[in-house]
């Protein structure tokens, strides 16, 4: 038994039951649920309690408050949904604490690594890749997905060097090697590699528009000496 609720009955005796037999909640006048003053606790109906926790836009208690109702689960979700989003908005839900992501995401990418993510070596279906691919490009094109953000590639950059120093990148992994010679031979083979003699572009024929000094120079040109 809670500590609140024993000192309710220690004073008032034991805890009624409403109309549907459940038992009456204790609700903690001034909010704090370590103020267990015999002054501070008040005796409601399940209901009564999810008002007033309603009223004062605590949409953490209140959702806490439906798990313990005797709804049907088709209310319970809906009723969780409306408060959650009610928390978005007032930017009082957990997923948007900074230390809450971040310490999710380590949790995710220890526990959900390789082997152990729930999707590993399991086929993925067209429509979901056509869901995903979708989903991917409409954040490119808004300028928010997580490979645009300057710290990921700051922090990919320095990953790469530290891999590279230790010999363990995967482009310096022999397997790896031996998959892109394969793709290359094929694509020579085909006459589609994009140094085919029939497919390169030279790019000392790339001509770009200088509207610095008013000329036309090539692209290498324009890289070594129109950084301005």
């Amino acid at each position: 038994m809670s500590n609140y609720r024993k000192i309710w009955e220690d004073t008032y005796g034991p805890i009624p039951y409403d109309n549907d037999g459940r038992r009456l909640e204790i609700h903690h006048i001034d909010g704090d649920r370590n103020n267990n003053h015999i002054d501070n606790l008040k005796l409601l109906t399940i209901h009564e309690h999810y008002d007033i926790h309603y009223n004062q836009g605590d949409w953490g208690a209140c959702q806490s408050i439906i798990n313990r109702m005797n709804v049907s689960p088709e209310e319970k979700s809906k009723r969780c949904s409306e408060l959650a989003q009610k928390r978005v908005l007032d930017g009082t839900h957990h997923f948007q604490d900074p230390n809450f992501i971040k310490k999710d995401s380590e949790r995710k990418s220890k526990n959900r690594s390789g082997s152990n993510h729930p999707l590993y070596n399991k086929p993925v279906s067209n429509n979901t890749k056509h869901k995903r691919s979708k989903s991917h490009k409409k954040l490119v094109e808004q300028g928010l997905h997580h490979l645009q953000r300057q710290e990921h590639k700051d922090r990919m950059r320095v990953r790469a060097i530290q891999e590279l120093e230790e010999g363990t990148h995967v482009f310096q992994q022999q397997k790896t090697r031996e998959k892109i010679n394969v793709t290359h031979n094929q694509l020579l083979k085909e006459k589609k590699h994009p140094f085919n003699s029939k497919n390169r572009i030279d790019p000392n024929k790339i001509m770009i528009f200088c509207s610095h000094c008013q000329k036309e120079v090539s692209k290498p040109s324009f890289g070594r000496f129109h950084k301005h």
